[in-house]
């Protein structure tokens, strides 16, 4: 596999040079290709040769596996580590640490947020998964396709096969995209393994997964020939190359903000609406090529757990009847000159507490094996954002001093429609959290309350 190592060094250059050294006898073991090896100086406090490794990635418009010592030298925080991993995998480039003992880069990543060391119970655990996973042997949920018996090994469902192979060759054969292929498997009435229907995700997970062609990966792992193979690797290799050709807009990882992020409630189930960003490309009659974006909300815990009846709503449609309301003036602000004060600074503390603990969650979750990360990247992408937005209105409270109605007043002066046209969206948003504490959306019905 073509490989690229990485690392974050300090004042020596012996690090530099030691872990160059272990990358070389890294890729000549594994029998990898040593393409290059890009190293920043940690006292610099820049990442000038982690983006020029991003830019010879996407100049070659090819995956690698790519090599750090662990999970630290990608970022200070988990946050920066998981979001230089992201970025990574949108270039379908596979992160690995440098570390027999934990090649997983999020495994890496909780161990050094926890500190845990190597006598913990988790750690033995984990230690015993690992084992099992170097036999090739199922740990938790088999792959869609296959089946563990009672030894542990792997044995192929036939009748999942058949749906495996009908999905490769409508990508590949019939030039079909992933939303048609998961609307022809829903009219035909086949579900997925948990009886629910097809939708993109499933049906671009079916289409990455190496298990396909035999190869079994956990842990950093990769074992060829451990699963009976679905669809010939030639095929398989094919499939890859045209969905990197064809999705342009995930070679870029961005974190893409919405009016009502963290303020918006399903009335169904009482979890918020997350802003989702869709692109859709497609050729026309004529030959040219296309692309559109699609902004919507939707249900967090029918993204996540796939509970809620209530599925999405247009972003502008429901982004515009809240400004609507608010610009009706319905909002109770008649408790005078209540001050700005701690509370509502506590108070956002509290809620960014909260969301770093649900963003470990997810992380761990996903270290875990038991959610794809790409699965949860619309989830991660959304707590980002809300954290972002409370710090920015906390440092408003404590910078201005100013009284809730006058703070009110002059953020209902610019929601008006002759100003509101002429705001960026990071003002816009500000104002937003201004007058409102929360939204919910049941039935198209939207019910606005007001903060005051």
């Amino acid at each position: 596999m073509r490989a690229l190592g990485y690392i974050s060094f300090g004042k020596s250059e012996q690090s530099f040079t030691k872990f160059s050294q272990k990358f070389a006898l890294f890729c000549e073991k594994g029998n990898h290709a040593n393409l290059g090896f890009f190293g920043d100086d940690k006292d610099i406090n820049s990442r000038t040769e982690f983006e020029r490794m991003i830019s010879h990635i996407n100049s070659t418009s090819v995956g690698y596996l790519v090599v750090v010592p662990d999970a630290s030298h990608l970022g200070d925080s988990l946050q920066e580590q998981v979001n230089r991993i992201l970025e990574l995998d949108a270039l379908h480039c596979q992160v690995i640490c440098d570390d027999e003992n934990l090649p997983d880069p999020l495994q890496s990543a909780m161990k050094i947020l926890s500190g845990s060391g190597t006598g913990s119970r988790r750690e033995r655990i984990r230690e015993g998964m690992k084992a099992k996973a170097a036999r090739g042997l199922g740990l938790g949920k088999p792959p869609y396709g296959f089946m563990v018996q009672f030894d542990g090994s792997f044995r192929l469902v036939e009748r999942e096969a058949e749906i495996i192979r009908s999905i490769f060759k409508m990508y590949l054969e019939e030039n079909i995209g992933v939303r048609t292929i998961a609307q022809r498997l829903n009219d035909a009435r086949k579900r997925t393994r948990s009886g629910n229907r097809w939708s993109m995700v499933t049906v671009r997970d079916i289409l990455r997964n190496h298990s396909y062609i035999g190869t079994y990966q956990r842990f950093g792992l990769r074992i060829t020939g451990n699963y009976q193979p679905v669809v010939d690797p030639a095929d398989f290799r094919q499939v890859q190359d045209k969905m990197a050709s064809r999705s342009p807009g995930r070679r870029q990882f961005k974190n893409e903000s919405f009016l009502l992020s963290g303020l918006l409630y399903c009335g169904n189930c009482g979890q918020r609406m997350m802003g989702v960003l869709r692109k859709q490309a497609w050729n026309t009659k004529n030959g040219d090529r296309r692309t559109s974006e699609y902004r919507y909300y939707q249900c967090q815990s029918r993204i996540n757990r796939n509970q809620c009846d209530y599925r999405t709503v247009k972003a502008r449609v429901i982004e515009e009847e809240v400004v609507n309301q608010l610009r009706q003036n319905k909002l109770n602000t008649d408790q005078g000159s209540i001050n700005l004060t701690d509370h509502e600074i506590q108070a956002s503390a509290s809620k960014i507490k909260s969301i770093d603990r649900r963003y470990i969650d997810y992380i761990r979750m996903a270290a875990s094996g038991a959610v794809p990360l790409e699965r949860i990247k619309p989830a991660l992408k959304e707590l980002e954002s809300t954290k972002s937005q409370l710090k920015e209105m906390a440092a408003i409270i404590t910078e201005s001093g100013f009284k809730l109605d006058e703070v009110i007043e002059s953020s209902k002066a610019k929601i008006q429609k002759e100003n509101w046209e002429n705001l960026e969206l990071s003002e816009r948003i500000k104002i937003i959290n201004t007058l409102m504490l929360k939204a919910t959306i049941r039935h198209g019905n939207v019910d606005v309350t007001a903060r005051g």
